[in-house]
């Protein structure tokens, strides 16, 4: 699942209260990505005046205490990274009931949007790989095996600058928390 992405400038864009839901320190403007456990907005921390990804699970008739653990691991599993090729995970908290983490938002195309139509040069592929591969390197020195690693959780941003994202499903980490 994608962890934000647009066409808009975020320091040129003019936030309007049509279609905007307040959600505690957030405004939730637009969903962005979805997945079997979750949803991602786009969103404004208010208290900061910044643009992040809220991740939430999603809405279900009962409360599922697994899936509320998998949210919480997912994000302490990336918060505990540190490295430039790895999404930033900022806050984990709950809100009207509601689990939720935030994270750095990436403006531009997952890997999978960008091979969609075409495929790309071999250079350009390889210098992606290569970047992928230190950051899973690094989340493995880290204990954590990501288990998810697919086009769709490669973000490349509008510098051309590769993210790795999603660590729903990564395992390692509970052995570590205790």
């Amino acid at each position: 699942m994608g962890m934000g992405f647009s066409d808009l400038d975020e320091a040129d864009e003019p936030v309007s209260s049509a279609g905007v839901r307040q959600f505690g320190d957030y405004q939730l403007l637009e969903e962005v990505g979805r997945g079997g456990m979750g949803v991602v907005y786009r969103a404004r921390q208010i208290s900061l005046n910044r643009i992040v990804a809220v991740k939430m699970l999603l809405a279900r008739p009962f409360a599922v205490p697994e899936l509320e653990e998998r949210l919480h691991l997912e994000a302490e599993a990336a918060a505990g990274l540190n490295h430039p090729n790895i999404v930033t995970v900022y806050v984990f908290g709950k809100c009207d009931d509601q689990f939720y983490f935030s994270m750095e938002y990436v403006e531009g195309r997952s890997l999978a949007q960008l091979t969609r139509h075409h495929s790309l040069a071999p250079t350009q592929a390889a210098q992606y790989l290569k970047t992928v591969a230190e950051a899973v390197h690094h989340a493995h020195e880290h204990g954590i095996l990501h288990r998810d690693l697919k086009p769709s959780n490669i973000l490349i941003d509008l510098h051309d600058q590769v993210k790795v994202t999603d660590f729903g499903l990564a395992s390692g980490w509970e052995r570590t928390r205790s």
